[in-house]
């Protein structure tokens, strides 16, 4: 598991980074990708509400509880209230088939 804090990859000219550039960031690093040619991050998730539960309230403060978690790329993601994404790369596992009873001792 890998966590990027909120300023982890910097801001754009309008401001801190959008919650959902930060996911498809952290994934590509996560699983040595180019974002451009990942899956669409809306595909899974709907990126604007994504955004927006994570900006600032009314009073510019950051959130302080809850966090959203779904898979994307092959990865578990959790982003927490305050903007940190955390990513885990899912490993394969054999399907429960599969046994090694058909090893050679």
């Amino acid at each position: 598991m890998t966590h990027y804090a909120p300023t982890e990859f910097g801001a754009d000219g309008a401001g801190p980074m959008p919650v959902s550039q930060r996911v498809v960031r952290a994934v590509a690093i996560e699983i040595d990708a180019d974002p451009l040619e990942m899956e669409p991050l809306y595909d899974v998730i709907d990126s604007e509400a994504l955004n927006a539960l994570f900006e600032p309230t009314k009073r510019d403060a950051t959130r302080s509880t809850g966090t959203v978690a779904f898979r994307y790329a092959g990865c578990a993601v959790t982003v927490h209230a305050d903007g940190g994404v955390e990513v885990t790369a899912e490993r394969a596992s054999r399907p429960a088939s599969q046994t090694d009873s058909n090893a050679v001792n």
